[in-house]
């Protein structure tokens, strides 16, 4: 049965933040007890569809005499305040609450950027990205804010106003189908440089590069005292990756010892905490024994929130890092896909929403074969709603999509794996 519109009874706070926006929970008629989510289309902001949403585990708000949502029409959004109240209904419906909410809560920057990316001027825009560039500086490090607003969020933007040029809506979707490989970077000397030669110039015909350029410019604050001074790490090189091998006590079989050993030098070729961790999760659950091995011979990561996972996994599992216990048998029962996916998660749903992204899409990219972890992050992806997701969004879907074949979903996007 096709459903053609549908009303809000509740909604799911995303990774149960509160305040923040949720997603809105529909149900109809027919249908009551089937819960739906809205289907958006990227281009055009409307609604395409509904469809059921498959996990039923969190915890709902419950809505009376919620608004509709229909096919054609623009979405629903939901927001829940400190004290836990549920707002509901259109954008320009909610603009007036958001804005207050931003003016009230100044220093709640990780929702005051997804407020304004969403409904605030240009000024505000540019002030709300350079405030999260210098607390993901101060708390994460340089990287991390680089990648954040040299690089995700200055390509975001570079994105929107492509597609606010093309030609016409099939060009649009052309640019929307490449966008991957339309490149905005800032360069040694600190300018943005851009590359849209994978483009066809037709599709964006409206502009130009000059005018692209000039845009960006006037919307990101790339000066020599953000970008130029600063030296360029090379991620391989950096602190983020030193990992700290041990020694295991017990004896191995020979087997045991050589999986472990190359698990370890696989994790540690990663540059990125979360592909690490990414990399060590789809090692324990091929073989948990192994697992317990590696964790022994890498009981910590430098990086803050691997550390953490380390710590946790480690728990979970029963490892004795300091070496009193062997490594051999008994160990306790398995631990399922889905809870050590969890046990990985737990400690970025306390960061950044950078890293929580990043983290889902090796996660995709890895794990994707094993039904309970694409299951797990599908679910993640559907609830998810901000900015650092949208440059993974379709790459991470084409890797659950296609677990069992990485390089074809890589290959539709004209390049290599994101990173």
């Amino acid at each position: 049965m096709q459903i053609h519109q549908a009303d809000v009874e509740a909604c799911i706070a995303f990774d149960g933040e509160i305040p923040g926006f949720a997603i809105p929970i529909f149900v109809h008629a027919a249908t009551s007890s089937q819960r739906l989510v809205q289907e958006i289309d990227e281009l055009s902001h409307r609604v395409i569809a509904f469809r059921s949403l498959e996990s039923d585990d969190a915890s709902t708000i419950s809505i009376i005499n919620g608004p509709t949502s229909s096919v054609g029409g623009v979405p629903i959004y939901a927001f829940v305040a400190y004290e836990g109240q549920p707002y509901v209904g259109t954008l320009s419906e909610l603009k007036p609450m958001l804005s207050d909410f931003a003016k009230r809560f100044p220093n709640a920057l990780a929702i005051k950027l997804q407020i304004f990316e969403l409904i605030g001027t240009a000024e505000e825009k540019r002030s709300v990205r350079l405030e999260m560039r210098k607390l993901i500086q101060e708390t994460t490090g340089e990287i991390a804010a680089r990648q954040f607003y040299e690089g995700s969020t200055l390509q975001c933007s570079l994105w929107s106003h492509l597609l606010e040029n093309a030609h016409d809506e099939a060009a649009a979707r052309r640019i929307l189908a490449s966008r991957n490989r339309a490149i905005a970077r800032v360069d040694a000397m600190g300018r943005i440089a851009l590359d849209l030669s994978a483009l066809d110039p037709n599709d964006y015909s409206r502009t130009s590069l000059d005018s692209l350029t000039r845009q960006l410019e006037g919307e990101f604050d790339i000066t020599p005292a953000n970008t130029s001074v600063i030296p360029v790490v090379d991620e391989k090189q950096s602190t983020d990756t030193d990992i700290e091998p041990q020694t295991p006590h017990a004896d191995l079989t020979p087997d045991e010892l050589q999986a472990a050993y190359v698990g370890l030098r696989k994790i540690q070729s990663a540059s990125k905490q979360e592909e690490r961790l990414a990399i060590l999760l789809g090692t324990i659950l091929e073989n948990q024994t192994v697992g317990r091995h590696i964790l022994k011979l890498y009981p910590s990561d430098k990086a803050k929130y691997a550390g953490l996972v380390l710590k946790d996994l480690s728990e979970a599992l029963s490892i004795h890092v300091a070496g009193q216990l062997p490594l051999g048998p008994p160990y306790p029962p398995s631990i399922s896909a889905t809870d050590l996916a969890r046990i990985v998660q737990r400690p970025f749903s306390r960061g950044m929403p950078a890293n929580r992204v990043l983290l889902l899409y090796f996660m995709a990219k890895h794990l994707a074969k094993y039904p309970a972890i694409n299951k797990f992050v599908r679910e993640k992806l559907d609830r998810t709603r901000t900015i650092f997701m949208e440059p993974y969004r379709s790459e991470i879907d084409r890797y659950l999509s296609n677990p069992t074949d990485r390089q074809k979903a890589t290959k539709r996007t004209g390049q290599g794996d994101l990173f």
